[in-house]
Formats: C-alpha cells, sequence, structure tokens
C-alpha cells in the first residue's frame, strides 16, 4: 500500500492513474471478499494436494486426513458429533461412512432380544402340534 501512495504522487500521470485505479480496487468489497474465498478454496486444496502426492495414498486416504487434520482444537467425542462437523458438500464420501456409523447398532442386544422372542411363538407351536 505504501508503493501505491508513492506511486499516486508519481509525476508520470499514466503511472499515477494506474496507482489510483489500484488502489481504490484493493479498497473494494468485491476483491476482499474474493481473498477471502481463496483462501477458503486454497486451506483446503494444498493440504490436499500435498497428501496425494504420496506414493500410496488415493483420494479416500487423502480426504480423510484433510479432514482429520481439520480438528486441530477440539476433537469430536462421538459418531453424531463428527457428523454434525463433517461437511456434506466437501467431504461427501466421509459424510456417508460417518452417516453410516451413526446409525449402525452400538450393541446386539436389540436383535438378541428379538431373536429371544422370536423362540416364544416357535416353542409354543411346537407344543401345540405335537399334542395332537
Amino acid at each position: 500500500m505504501a508503493a501505491l501512495n508513492e506511486l499516486q504522487n508519481h509525476h508520470n500521470k499514466e503511472t499515477s492513474h494506474q496507482a489510483v485505479q489500484l488502489m481504490n480496487t484493493l479498497r473494494t468489497s468485491d476483491f476482499v471478499v474474493c481473498l477471502l474465498v481463496l483462501e477458503k478454496i486454497m486451506g483446503y486444496t494444498l493440504p490436499l494436494s500435498k497428501q496425494l502426492q504420496a506414493t500410496d495414498t488415493d483420494l479416500a486416504k487423502a480426504c480423510l486426513h484433510v479432514w482429520k487434520a481439520s480438528f486441530t482444537s477440539t476433537k469430536p467425542k462421538s459418531a453424531l458429533e463428527c457428523l454434525d462437523l463433517c461437511d456434506k458438500i466437501l467431504y461427501p464420501n466421509i459424510y456417508t461412512l460417518l452417516h453410516i456409523l451413526a446409525t449402525l447398532p452400538v450393541s446386539t442386544a436389540t436383535p438378541e432380544r428379538t431373536f429371544s422372542s422370536l423362540k416364544r411363538p416357535k416353542t409354543y407351536l411346537r407344543n401345540t402340534t405335537s399334542e395332537n
């Protein structure tokens, strides 16, 4: 910015005019928004490209590594927290896997209870058919 201020005071009118135009462009909100968007995009693509340059890494592993690295301050404690923090657009495969993980039963108690309750009608049917 200091260099542009100096160029504005330059004796050459064309250089001075270009410096003024560049200063005005830098001060607009459009330029700042573009810089912020570019920073966000580069924040995702640079770590991903570094991971993909490894010889034994495929796209899924690289995405998982970049997604895990995004949790620097707080680590999620459950699959539901991970699902809430996962961006469905940036990491669609990880989101799908977390969705499946969050819906899987934690224990086998419910299926065991179901099979146990099925034994009752079977036992009843066996007992009633043997009497006839």
